[in-house]
C-alpha cells in the first residue's frame, strides 16, 4: 500500500470519527496524547473516569496510560479511532501502547507504512 493511500485511509477514519471535513486533516494534525488514570477510580462508580492530577510514585501500580484525542478528556474518540485503525489495517499487529506514540497523523501514517512495507 502506498504512503498516500495510507494517509487517505487514516485521514478518512479521523475525519469520520470526530466529524470534521477531510481537508482539515493534514500530516501535522494532532492525534493522540496520553493521560494517566487511576484504575481504582476508573472502574468504580459506573465507569467514572478519573484523570490523575497528582501523580504519587508509591501508588504507581494503580496507574495506567490511555490515549485520548488532543484536547479531549475520557478518550471516547481515541478508542474508536484506535479500533478503526486495527480493523482497517488488519495485517498489522498493533502493540497496545503504540497508539500513545501517535502524536500526529504523520506519525501514525509513518508507522503503518513502515509495518506494511
Amino acid at each position: 500500500m502506498e504512503y498516500q493511500e495510507i494517509f487517505e485511509k487514516v485521514r478518512d477514519i479521523v475525519a469520520e470519527v470526530i466529524k470534521i471535513e477531510q481537508q482539515e486533516i493534514t500530516f501535522d494534525f494532532p492525534l493522540f496524547q496520553s493521560e494517566i488514570y487511576d484504575e481504582r477510580l476508573y472502574w468504580s462508580s459506573n465507569n467514572y473516569v478519573s484523570h490523575v492530577l497528582h501523580f504519587k510514585a508509591e501508588d504507581s501500580q494503580y496507574y495506567f496510560y490511555k490515549p485520548v484525542m488532543v484536547g479531549e478528556t475520557g478518550g471516547l474518540n481515541a478508542d474508536v479511532i484506535c479500533g478503526e485503525l486495527i480493523v482497517n489495517f488488519e495485517d498489522i499487529d498493533f502493540p497496545d501502547d503504540i497508539f500513545l506514540e501517535f502524536a500526529t497523523v504523520k506519525v501514525a501514517v509513518d508507522y503503518i507504512h513502515h509495518k506494511i512495507n
